[in-house]
Order: structure tokens, then sequence, then C-alpha cells
């Protein structure tokens, strides 16, 4: 008895040090330290190859150790013949060795037997023909594991390694070839295109060219739902919203019921100012659904007020606005249907009818009759902007402060943060502005991640030689006249900082905001002047891509000088390829030229 304890006192010992010599080689090799590692890999090598094998071999290939490899792959093959991977690492060998025939030979022999292969095995295999980047080995495999072995996952591992090799033609092939096969997987489908190709950059443009002709190929061959659901995704993707529509309407005629998708391409092209797009959206829905009559008319309203945002509207176009809504409001009643038809009616007076107090009884009002919380606090919001731009900047942070506490982990709560570091901003509260504008840049939505990103580099940026803050207060205070449409006082501030500190860094900003001004006014030839200071003097700032994007579209609408404003579409697409405005520049610039449809 006490011999047998002995014994296995003395077989686990033995155990124990192989382990720790084991962990000691990996270390090593995980360091790139492949001389020491193999060293002690061949102490050890008797009776653990199996166990060491894959890190010992690629240490010996890095020290071209040519020899010990070859001996160590041939040791794995006579003990395990069956096992294509040690055959594979023969092959690499030769490949090494530059003998590619040899290797091939013994590449195509696996290839004959995979019919005798397991799934496990054959996955296996093209991993391991993927890992020594023998890529079409690894896509034979897997299409005849697909043969005998049907599954989505060796067709995803297909498409990506035309992806790896560069061939987006035959990627794109495979993709829509698996969601024919397999329609539940066409969202994966389209978040891995979405993760590969990105939504900005000519690159990235030319990509979804090539999956936009394959997709249109296909739909007219098989004629299926999802392929032109695709389509419409891409061209989403693309902003060519036009192109978008036209495809929705094309499944709404073929499939019927598309309306809901109809609607949320609307609301989407709207966020993007895209208003005459967005119009032909709610236009087709008012006329062919009923059920999205009401707020679809609704959003028609929404987009003449917006565009009234975006230029001089007069007292005529705006009483029109006023008198639809007394009308929707009329047919409709004051209901739970049309709380939002009031909300934005409320929305209408404050921010484009100069009628601040009817719009916040309204507000008020609604927030008594809903039982909605997420109404209410869009109505909270609503009440905070107006209090904001009727000089009561303390009020309405009361407001955000309460929403910002009641939502705390979602939208709502960050918009109103957002908003709330803006008011600090605008009230000369720098560092407590920043503050929450750092947090904010964490947020889970994109675009108010963004926005603090931006905001909370225009502090950064122009504080390095005012570390007193003085002149981005002064800034700061220009951009609340702004808000507050007091454009003299505004303007008068922003040209006191140049007299004052003439070679302060925060001048582009100042051009631009000048130009945003004189927009709103109608002056659009002072905008070009301020515009034109920011793409001469300050091309290579942040905010250049932005301020070449509004000089070509103030020439092209205003001025109708079309060609020169394609040239300097042209320029944001050459010169600013990951810049938000490089997409829209680039459909600015098909349009101007004359492209049709795909």
């Amino acid at each position: 008895m006490k011999s047998l304890i002995l014994f296995v006192l003395f077989f686990n010992s033995i155990i124990l040090f192989s382990q720790n010599k084991i962990n000691e080689a990996n270390s090593f090799f995980y360091k790139k330290e492949y001389s020491k590692a193999v060293e002690i890999y061949k102490e050890i090598e008797k009776e653990n190859l199996t166990i060491i094998y894959n890190n010992y071999l690629k240490s010996l290939f890095k020290l071209n150790d040519h020899t010990t490899a070859n001996k160590i792959i041939n040791k794995q093959i006579i003990k395990f013949p069956e096992n294509p991977i040690y055959k594979i690492d023969k092959g690499y060998f030769f490949i090494v060795k530059n003998k590619k025939e040899k290797a091939y030979n013994i590449f195509n022999k696996i290839l004959q037997n995979t019919d005798n292969y397991k799934k496990n095995i054959l996955t296996n295999t093209a991993n391991k023909f993927l890992e020594i980047k023998e890529y079409d080995f690894a896509i034979k495999t897997l299409q005849k594991g697909i043969r005998k072995y049907p599954n989505v996952s060796m067709e995803l591992n297909i498409a990506n390694i035309h992806r790896q090799k560069g061939e987006t033609e035959e990627m794109t092939k495979k993709y829509i070839e698996i969601v024919k096969k397999y329609p539940e997987k066409k969202q994966r489908v389209l978040n891995i295109f979405q993760n590969i190709f990105g939504r900005d950059g000519s690159q990235q443009n030319e990509k979804y060219s090539t999956l936009q002709e394959n997709l249109i190929k296909e739909l007219q061959i098989s004629n299926n739902k999802d392929i032109l659901d695709m389509i419409i995704w891409t061209y989403m993707q693309q902003y060519e919203f036009d192109k978008a529509l036209k495809y929705s309407k094309i499944a709404d005629k073929k499939y019927t019921q598309y309306g809901n998708k109809i609607f949320e391409i609307g609301l989407i092209v709207k966020e993007n100012k895209e208003y005459e797009t967005a119009t032909k959206c709610f236009e087709y829905l008012s006329k062919n659904y009923k059920e999205y009559k009401l707020l679809s008319e609704l959003e028609i309203i929404k987009i003449k007020r917006e565009k009234c945002k975006k230029s001089i509207c007069g007292k005529e176009e705006l009483k029109k606005i006023d008198l639809q809504y007394q009308n929707f409001i009329q047919e409709y009643g004051a209901n739970q249907k049309t709380y939002y038809l009031l909300k934005d009616y409320a929305n209408f007076l404050a921010f484009n009818y100069n009628n601040p107090d009817t719009a916040v009884f309204i507000l008020n009002e609604l927030k008594k009759v809903t039982l909605d919380n997420i109404f209410k606090s869009e109505c909270n919001l609503s009440l905070a902007e107006i209090l904001l731009k009727t000089n009561k900047p303390w009020d309405a942070i009361k407001i955000y402060s309460e929403l910002e506490r009641d939502f705390k982990n979602e939208k709502i709560g960050h918009l109103a943060k957002f908003n709330k570091a803006k008011i600090y901003f605008y009230t000369g509260n720098i560092d407590w502005a920043k503050a929450h504008l750092d947090i904010l840049k964490l947020a889970t939505s994109k675009l108010i991640a963004n926005d603090a990103m931006k905001m909370s580099l225009l502090i950064t940026d122009n504080s390095n030689l005012d570390t007193s803050y003085d002149v981005i207060i002064m800034y700061a205070k220009a951009e609340y006249y702004f808000v507050k449409k007091e454009y003299e006082k505004s303007i008068y501030t922003l040209d006191s900082i140049i007299k004052g500190f003439p070679s302060h860094s925060i001048k582009d900003e100042i051009y631009l905001l000048k130009s945003n001004i004189y927009i709103e006014q109608g002056l659009y030839d002072s905008a070009l002047q301020e515009l034109d200071k920011i793409i001469k003097n300050h091309y290579y700032d942040i905010i250049c891509d932005e301020a070449l994007f509004k000089y070509a579209e103030i020439i092209e609408k205003k001025h109708n000088e079309e060609e020169q404003a394609m040239e300097i579409y042209n320029k944001i697409i050459t010169d600013f390829p990951n810049s938000i405005y490089a997409q829209k520049a680039r459909k600015k610039y098909r349009k101007l030229r004359g492209d049709k449809d795909l």
C-alpha cells in the first residue's frame, strides 16, 4: 500500500513538472521568444508532442528550423495517419521549401478524401487551410462539406474567405445566395455588409455599387422579396433616398402592406433633411393607406415647418401652415390620436410663428391629459427649448434636470443632459458644460455622443491659448444670441472677438457661425464670404468639409452655378473621403451630372 502511494505521488509529480514546463515554454512563445520556447519544447517533446505540437511547430518555422519541423510533422502523421491537419502541415513545409507542386499534391489528396470526414473534421480542415492562407483549398473543402452537411455556417465561412481575398464580387454573390437559401439570416448578412462597407468613403461606395448591381441582377431572375428588401437597404446606407423610395414602391405593389417600411424610410429621410423625397414618401402613404393618412399628412406639415427653419418663410406661407394645423385639429379633434399633432402645432407656434405663450399653454394642457410618460417627456423637452429661447435658461435647466433623473440611462435622459450642457456653455459655465459633455461622449446614442464630442472639442481646441475661457465665453454668448434669433447681437459679439483676438484659433468657428446667421437671414452672399474665409485659410481644420458643402449648396440652389457646385462636391469626395458630407456630396454630384438609376 505504501509503495502504491509513493508511485502515485511520483507519477503526479512528473505530470506537474511537465505541465509547468509546458506553461513556461508557452509563455516564451506568446512573448515571441521562440528560441527559449523551442529549447524547452525539445526537453518535453517525447511525452508531450501532441499537446505542444502547434506552438512548437510555429516556433520552429519562425526560427527557420525546417529540419526539426519536418521531423515532428512526420511523427504526428505516423501516429495519426487519418488526421488531415498534420498532412496540411506537411504541405505547408513543402511550400516553405519552394516545392508547391508536392504541397498541392498533398492538398488535392486531402480533398479527395473529404467524403469520409465528419462535419467537425471538415470545418477544422478548412480552418487549417485558412491559417496557411490557402484560400482556394479552404473554399473547396467547405463546398464539399456543404454538399454532405448542408448548413449556413459553412456558407458564411466561404463568403468570409472571399472577403479576405478581396473578392468583392464573389463575396456579395455568396451572401446573396445565403439570403435566398436562408431568409432568416438576412439581417445578419446586412449587419455583415454594414461592418465591412461602412457608410462613407469612395472605396466603400464602389463596394456598395457592386452589391447593388448583383442584387438587381438577382431580383430580375428570382423576383425575391428579401432581395428587394436588401436593395432598398443598400440605397438607404448610401443616402440614395430617392432610389430607396422607388424600390419601396415596387415592393409595395408586388407584396402589399409595405406601408410601415415606407413610413420608416420617410422619417429617416426627413431626419436627413431630404425634404422633397420625404414628402413623396408621405404623400404616397396618404394616398394609398388609410391608416397612415393622418400621420403622413402631419409629417408633410412638419416638413413645411422644418423648411421654414432652413430658409426665410414669408407671413403668407406661415399663415397657410397655421391654417393647415387648425383644419387638422378641427377635422380630427383633440384626443389621444392627435396629441402628437397638437404638440407639433405648439412647436410651430413657438419656433416659427412667434407665439410662445400659446405654445406653452398647449404643451402644459397636453401634459395634464396624457398618461404616456414618453409623450409627456417630449412635451417637457419642447417646453425647455421654448424657455431657453425666451431667455429663461435656468427654468429650462430645471426641466432638463428632471428628465435626466427620470430617464437616466435612456436616450431622452442623455438628450436632456446634452441640452443642459449647452445651457451651461451658453451662460459661461464652461467647466460644468465640459464635465457633462465628457460623460456624454460614452452615450449609447451615436448622434448625441458625436454632438457631445464635437462641442467638447470646440472647448478644448480653443482653450489652449486662453485658460481663463474669456474668448470661448464670448463665443458661447454669441451662439446663444443666435439660438434666440438675436442676430445683430450675435454678429457684434463675434466681430468683437476677431478684433480683440485676431490670431485666436476660434476664428474658423466664428466664420461658420456667421455664415449660419446670414443663411437664416437670407443673406447668401454674405454667408459665402464667411465660408470662403474657412476654405482659404482653414482648409485642414475640422469644419472645412462642412464649409465646402454649405458653399456648394448655396451656389447650386441660390446662384444656379451647377458646374462650380459640382467641382466643390467632387473636392469634398476626394479631399474628405471619410467625412459625413462625402456621401451627401456624392449624391449631389451624381444628380447634377445626370446619372440615371441603376
